[in-house]
């Protein structure tokens, strides 16, 4: 606690050691004097000088809750400002455009289509023993890369388009993405056979041999596909079939009940005549 300053003489003053603002008591009896913190004297000065902005704050709040939000009171100059803004000089209000305007950094489908031109120009191979399971995929050359593509389409551009302008490799790669593309053909994509026929045709002595084993080879690989094809074929055949004998027992059924119906009234009468 520190030594309190010195007081003037002569005044009555309130425990001197209380952390208090120096008030001095009055001489005169009879009348109540409040000593208060100092901290309340520094509030008391920030309210009178933040009045102005106190009463205009406590206003606005006022006239936008409670009774504020019947219509009409709560109309603010923001809401009168918009309101005029967004009329026709016919003083119609003006359409929504909401939703309905270009994106700034629409791709044009002019560039679009490039793209997708020059995807398309790539040979492309399908997997030999997966194409039962995914038989819309195809497969690039194994040396391929989705940038070497872009490159490739960049000087595609240049040669053939001068006037265009390449899209970015962002864009490019998800162009490229749509299409059921594989740049790595499938590690099941192979056999026992295939396997063997590699082998000897690498530790062949001649030519010739060398020659014979790849038309075996190439033999091998045409008897998978059209086994393929053929197998795929089936496939379809049989869906279309198991199509047509639902048609033919719900047509069944009908005609099963029309015969169980019985002979109508009139039939019998005359029978009996």
């Amino acid at each position: 606690m520190g030594t309190a300053l010195p007081r003037p003489p002569g005044q009555n003053w309130a425990n001197e050691n209380a952390p208090f603002f120096p008030l001095p008591l009055p001489a005169e009896p009879g009348k109540l004097v409040f000593i208060l913190p100092r901290h309340c004297w520094v509030s008391f000065n920030l309210f009178f000088l933040f009045y102005p902005w106190i009463i205009t704050y406590l206003r606005t709040m006022a006239s936008t809750s409670g009774e504020g939000d019947v219509p009409g009171q709560s109309v603010t100059s923001r809401r009168v400002y918009n309101a005029v803004d967004r009329v026709n000089p016919t003083g119609t209000p003006r359409a929504d455009r909401r939703g309905k305007h270009v994106p700034k950094h629409a791709m044009p489908l002019s560039r679009k289509n490039l793209v997708e031109c020059h995807i398309k120009s790539f040979p492309t191979v399908s997997s030999h023993y997966t194409r039962a399971k995914s038989p819309l995929m195809r497969y690039l050359d194994t040396e391929m890369t989705m940038k070497k593509m872009y490159f490739l389409y960049k000087e595609w551009l240049f040669d053939n388009h001068e006037d265009e302008e390449p899209v970015t490799f962002s864009y490019y790669k998800k162009v490229v993405q749509g299409f059921r593309l594989g740049f790595k053909p499938p590690s099941t994509d192979t056999c026992s056979k295939c396997d063997r026929y590699e082998v000897s045709k690498k530790d062949a002595n001649t030519e010739e041999e060398a020659q014979g084993i790849q038309a075996q080879w190439d033999e091998h690989l045409s008897f998978a596909k059209e086994g393929m094809k053929q197998e795929l074929d089936n496939t379809e055949e049989d869906d279309s079939t198991e199509d047509e004998d639902e048609d033919h027992l719900e047509y069944d059924s009908d005609s099963e009940d029309i015969v169980d119906d019985p002979q109508p009234l009139q039939d019998e009468d005359n029978t009996g005549e």
